[in-house]
């Protein structure tokens, strides 16, 4: 996994940040970026990340609830670890070292884990509240897989989904 590049969303607390702090020390990965809207707690998260093992981490607040920060932040994620130089470079190398070819990709792990909870009955929600419960909880998870999708295929990669009960 050294070489391979994590994007982890709701990666500033609770399960995203554990994720972040297990792909970066029990499973090697080297290159993340995280995601979350509270800027300070990602800084928090990216030294901890490095302390765990990774080399290279990109943080991204933004805030998912806005659908143009998904397709931002996944942009952001292929143009830090080298997308657009990288594919120039392995349409030439990739015939003869076939391994180089997970090297040079932008994305290989997608975890949707952003979510966010308001401590109210549903009947006494506003309009406003139900509807950014469901852009960050549902709408963000499609979102951010539809823009990383073309990255993962490349890589043969995964995407895991995280929710809870109280989430959906």
């Amino acid at each position: 996994m050294d070489q391979r590049v994590c994007l982890i969303t709701g990666a500033s607390s609770g399960i995203g940040k554990g994720i972040a702090l297990s792909m970066a020390g029990k499973a090697g990965c080297k290159k993340l970026a995280i995601l979350d809207k509270r800027m300070e707690k990602l800084e928090e998260t990216a030294q901890e990340c490095k302390k765990a093992g990774a080399t290279n981490v990109l943080v991204l607040p933004k805030d998912l609830s806005d659908m143009q920060a998904c397709a931002q932040a996944v942009q952001e994620t292929v143009d830090h670890f080298g997308s657009k130089k990288s594919r120039a470079m392995f349409t030439q190398i990739y015939n003869t070292i076939k391994q180089f070819y997970f090297f040079f990709l932008g994305i290989d792990v997608l975890v949707n884990n952003a979510g966010i909870w308001r401590s109210c009955h549903v009947a006494d929600m506003s309009p406003e509240v139900f509807k950014e419960l469901l852009q960050v909880n549902v709408v963000s998870h499609q979102a951010m897989s539809r823009e990383a999708m073309p990255h993962l295929r490349k890589a043969q990669g995964n995407v895991v989904f995280i929710s809870s009960i109280a989430g959906v």
